[in-house]
């Protein structure tokens, strides 16, 4: 931060910040700030998984039919020791390997996500297909 003179003119930015009054909303933040200050952030993670030759990771997330929740991902973080490619598909039917349970990211928070969750290893039935990436050996990935 710039160490600002107290003796300035009109234009700079000490007589800006000293006589700015706006002070509502005066923070801008992501959404994703104000669910999860509200408990409705959860992260969801397939944990170190050991993946088959020829087979995918999947790793499910549904909408429960009426719950009057919108859901959406923020973001996808992982990395890998081979060559991969993510994709994001809609749809799709995964067979139930394992339930991985989302946490809340306000922590101590009671708010349990109304997903589905479902992981396993092998390949996808009737998708469509919505995003792909492509990652090599030991790149992180890292998407918002």
């Amino acid at each position: 931060m710039t160490n600002y003179n107290v003796f300035n003119q009109s234009n700079r930015p000490l007589f800006t910040q000293l006589t700015n009054t706006f002070s509502a909303p005066g923070i801008e933040a992501s959404p994703d700030s104000g669910a999860a200050a509200a408990g409705s952030f959860f992260a969801l993670t397939t944990n170190n998984t050991l993946i088959p030759s020829n087979q995918s990771l999947l790793l499910q997330i549904l909408n429960a039919a009426g719950s009057g929740r919108t859901i959406r991902i923020s973001s996808l973080t992982g990395g890998t020791t081979a060559a991969a490619t993510l994709v994001i598909y809609s749809g799709g039917t995964v067979t139930v390997g394992s339930t991985p349970v989302p946490v809340n990211t306000l922590l101590g928070n009671t708010n349990a996500s109304v997903v589905t969750t479902r992981q396993n290893t092998g390949t996808l039935g009737e998708p469509s297909q919505a995003s792909q990436v492509f990652r090599s050996p030991q790149e992180c990935i890292h998407w918002i």
